[in-house]
């Protein structure tokens, strides 16, 4: 399973069609903190993790407990690096799956994030996809099949170590 965890479902949904056309399942989560109870505590019958992708900019609900506690403003700096909180979080409660299967896709435009996202995503050692660059559903497809075949369980270099979290 593929999991997209971005609000905008507009844009992603080319990327995610073609991914299906490709035969893999895929599930678009839009809010941080749905992805968070889904993927941190998995019930028996969720699929194998093949690969996550989470936007940076994530929208959360502000009714919901987790969007309290672990969502917060200020936490997600006014909600501009919501993805990074979810992956450090991720990566803390399941470093059997995180950080090696996860991938940071984002539109941020703001040097001083980009900066940021690209900080935690080579601490981490995982692949930062710029929005803009993918044109096609093709084209972002054939990334993603590609960070899924380098991407492994006895992939090496991965550090999922509790350091890396300091990095956001």
């Amino acid at each position: 399973m593929i999991y997209f965890i971005d609000e905008e479902r507009w844009l992603v949904k080319p990327f995610c069609d073609e991914l299906k056309r490709r035969d893999y399942a895929v599930r678009n989560i839009t809010m941080a903190n749905e992805a968070y109870r889904e993927l941190a505590d998995p019930g028996p019958e969720q699929a194998e993790v093949d690969l996550v992708i989470i936007d940076v900019m994530l929208a959360t609900d502000p009714d919901d407990e987790l969007s309290q506690t672990l969502f917060t403003r200020a936490e997600t700096d006014d909600f501009l690096r919501t993805g990074l909180v979810l992956l450090k979080l991720l990566v803390e409660k399941r470093p059997d799956i995180f950080p090696s299967r996860a991938v940071i896709f984002s539109g941020a435009g703001n040097s001083k994030l980009v900066e940021r996202i690209e900080k935690v995503c080579k601490g981490y050692s995982i692949a930062f996809l710029k929005k803009g660059e993918y044109v096609t559903g093709f084209d972002f497809a054939d990334a993603i099949e590609k960070i899924i075949s380098d991407t492994s369980p006895a992939r090496k270099g991965i550090n999922n170590s509790a350091e890396n979290t300091r990095l956001l």
